[in-house]
């Protein structure tokens, strides 16, 4: 089968060496050369392919639904060195329809950590501000405007945040939010939102209807840990097929990437995890599938022996809540009987009332221990139970 490719202009796809060796620099790790997210993301959307695939399906904006690789323009490397610092997940297009004499531009910021990044709206306006100034300096220039002018317009620009984590997204959406005193203010502080697209609100199903290079990538993605496994063994491995076998070179380059980055991180020995990823580039889903079952198996393995370590731990905490349940009755009840039967006529009164107060408290810590002890039992129960749920999954894969 022919392998499709996709001619690009050189500033779109190219990468200078310094770049190469950075991107190495930065992805490098033990066993091999690891990809992370925040790369395989920034590839993406430093791909015009996937880029245009990722504006027209999961944008939701009418203005992307009929634009075309060649609209799409990289110039992330102009605005990196006019901020003085590169953001290394973050890209910077110039979109031109036919056409269109006013370009649009594009901000992508990519957040892959379960630690969010609350400033990240600074960080767009950063970029957008930028790029507004360089584009007022460009116009004026090559004779083409004046932003001292009345009738000088700015471009548009659409910021976006791809996030891939699980956590739920809680960063405020405009920039006001982190204004103080911004409702007193209002009409004095300049404002913005941004389009967020969250990989988790979208379910296999929906991803795989749309049958394209993005929507896998997506997928692949969407494990983050052994857990999701069985979820993606779910998905229809012809429909998958028929997506990388027509997939540009490129794009199949930076699926092969996600994947890497995935295998690498559910601990799939390197020699398996390169013979999967050359399969999926070599346009073969099928072998990929064949040992995703091992991994999921593998996987249950682990859950099971987890599993019986938070057991053990539990049981360990059952002894120990015992013992001191003894402990705080041979302590207490002692300590009162023995002060008790000391009591002489004239201090009866005072001591019976700290006698008293010495009961309630030890009647308290009692049922503490107590109530202690029934969580303790409960952790011990739901442990059993899951050990027999994983042994009965594992008999079932044996089967």
């Amino acid at each position: 089968m022919e392998k499709n490719k996709i001619s690009t202009s050189e500033d779109a796809v190219k990468s200078s060496p310094e770049d190469e060796a950075e991107a190495t620099a930065e992805n490098t790790a033990t066993n091999g050369t690891v990809h992370t997210r925040d790369v395989n993301a920034r590839n993406v959307f430093g791909d015009p392919y996937m880029c245009c695939q990722f504006l027209r399906e999961y944008t939701g904006l009418e203005y992307f639904k009929d634009i075309s690789p060649e609209d799409i323009i990289d110039v992330t490397k102009k605005y990196h060195a006019y901020l003085g610092v590169e953001f290394t997940s973050d890209t910077v297009k110039k979109i031109v329809k036919k056409g269109q004499k006013t370009p649009l531009f594009l901000v992508s910021l990519i957040e892959h950590k379960s630690i969010l990044d609350y400033n990240i709206i600074m960080q767009l306006l950063r970029y957008m501000v930028c790029i507004w100034t360089e584009h007022g300096k460009e116009m004026k220039s090559k004779g083409l405007g004046n932003p001292s002018n009345k009738d000088f317009k700015y471009p548009p620009i659409i910021p976006i945040v791809y996030y891939e984590g699980t956590k739920k997204w809680t960063v405020g959406m405009k920039l006001s939010d982190r204004i103080f005193m911004s409702e007193l203010f209002q009409e004095y502080i300049p404002d913005f939102t941004y389009k967020l697209v969250c990989n988790y609100n979208y379910s296999n199903a929906e991803l795989m209807s749309r049958e394209d290079e993005m929507a896998l990538f997506m997928m692949i993605n969407k494990i983050q840990s052994n857990s999701d496994i069985p979820e993606f063994r779910k998905l229809d491995a012809e429909r998958l097929q028929a997506i990388i076998s027509k997939a540009p070179e490129q794009s199949l380059d930076i699926i092969g990437d996600a994947l890497w980055s995935l295998l690498m991180k559910i601990n799939i020995p390197v020699s398996e995890a390169q013979a999967m990823v050359e399969r999926v580039k070599d346009r073969d889903m099928g072998y990929l599938f064949e040992n995703i079952e091992k991994m999921d198996i593998q996987a249950e393995r682990r859950n099971t022996a987890e599993a019986r370590q938070k057991l053990a731990e539990t049981e360990q905490k059952l002894e120990e809540a015992l013992a001191e349940l003894e402990r705080v009755k041979d302590r207490d009840m002692g300590y009162l009987f023995e002060n008790i039967e000391k009591m002489d006529i004239q201090a009866e009164r005072r001591n019976t009332a700290e006698a008293r107060q010495k009961l309630a408290e030890t009647e308290q810590k009692l049922e503490e221990s107590e109530q202690r002890l029934e969580e303790v039992k409960q952790e011990a129960e739901e442990a059993k139970a899951r050990i027999r749920e994983l042994e009965e999954m594992l008999a079932k894969m044996r089967g």
